[in-house]
C-alpha cells in the first residue's frame, strides 16, 4: 500500500495495514498484490487491522471518527414581521370585596391652637339717651344747638352732661344712631353729628323735608360708623339754617310714646 502524508480532516495518513482485502469501488483492481495504490473515492478494508480506508489522491486514509466540530456561524439578522394584534381582554365576574381591615390605633392630638383676644361686652361701652314726651306741644331745638338728651343707660365710662354732649372713654369704633319726630311747622329738618364742636360732614347728616300738602308728624332716623379717640364729644345739632331755623320736636310713631327723640352709642371694637 502506497504511504504518504494528507491534509484530508487534518488527519495524519495511517499505513498499519499492509494488506487490503479485495476491491471495494471501481478504481480497486488488483486483487492479487494486496497492497493497493489509492485512488481518489476508492473504499478498501485491511484484513490485518480490521480497519476500513478511503482513498486520497496518493495515499489510503482510515475512516476515523468525525473530526471536531466547526466554530460556530454567526447570529443571522433579526427576522421581520408586524406585531400581531393585542389579544382581548378577558372576562370574567368581579370578586368578592374583601373585608374590612382593622381600625388603625387614634393619632396623636394636634397642638392647641392659640386663644383669640377676648371681644368686647355687649355692654361693655353703650348708651342710649333720649328726649322725653312734650305732649304734642313740641320742644324746638334752635339752629346751631344741640338737641339736649336724658340718659336711660350708659355702661363702660360714657357720659351726658345734661346740654348735649356725649363722651367716650376709650378709642375705638363706634355705631351711632339718632331719630326723632317732627311737627309740620319745621317744615325741613337737617340735623348733624358733630365731634368736639366740629362738623364732620355732610355724610354723617340727617335731613327731612314736609311735602307742603299734607299735615302729619315726620319720622326719621340716621346710622353711621365713627372712629372716635379717647375723650372725643359727640352732640347731634340742628344745622338747618332760615327759613327752617327751628327743630320742632314732637310725639311721633317710631319711637316710645313717653319719648321724641333718641340718641344711642355703642362701641364696636
Amino acid at each position: 500500500m502506497s504511504q504518504g502524508n494528507s491534509s484530508s480532516f487534518g488527519k495524519e495518513v495511517i499505513s498499519a495495514s499492509q494488506r487490503l482485502s479485495g476491491p471495494i469501488g471501481q478504481n480497486l483492481t488488483n486483487d492479487t498484490s494486496r497492497t493497493l495504490a489509492p485512488s481518489m473515492g476508492a473504499i478498501a478494508y485491511g484484513s490485518d487491522d480490521n480497519l476500513l480506508y478511503y482513498g486520497s489522491v496518493d495515499a489510503w486514509n482510515v475512516a476515523g471518527m468525525t473530526g471536531a466540530g466547526g466554530a460556530t456561524g454567526n447570529t443571522g439578522q433579526t427576522g421581520l414581521g408586524a406585531t400581531g394584534n393585542t389579544g382581548m381582554t378577558g372576562i370574567g365576574a368581579t370578586g368578592r370585596t374583601g373585608m374590612t381591615g382593622q381600625i388603625g390605633p387614634t393619632g396623636a392630638p394636634g397642638q392647641a391652637s392659640v386663644t383669640g383676644a377676648t371681644g368686647n361686652s355687649a355692654t361693655a361701652t353703650n348708651g342710649y339717651f333720649y328726649v322725653g314726651s312734650d305732649s304734642g306741644t313740641g320742644t324746638p331745638v334752635p339752629t346751631g344747638l344741640s338737641i339736649q338728651w336724658v340718659t336711660q343707660q350708659a355702661h363702660g365710662g360714657i357720659t351726658n352732661d345734661g346740654v348735649g354732649n356725649i363722651t367716650v372713654p376709650a378709642t375705638g369704633t363706634y355705631l351711632i344712631t339718632w331719630g326723632y319726630s317732627v311737627a309740620t311747622a319745621s317744615a325741613s329738618t337737617l340735623t348733624s353729628l358733630f365731634v368736639n364742636g366740629v362738623f364732620i360732614g355732610g355724610q354723617y347728616s340727617l335731613s327731612m323735608r314736609f311735602d307742603g300738602i299734607n299735615t302729619y308728624t315726620l319720622q326719621g332716623a340716621f346710622t353711621c360708623i365713627y372712629d372716635a379717640n379717647a375723650g372725643d364729644v359727640f352732640s347731634i345739632r340742628n344745622n338747618h339754617g332760615p327759613p327752617y331755623a327751628n327743630l320742632i320736636l314732637t310725639d311721633g310713631g317710631i319711637l316710645p310714646p313717653t319719648q321724641i327723640a333718641s340718641f344711642t352709642v355703642t362701641r364696636l371694637a
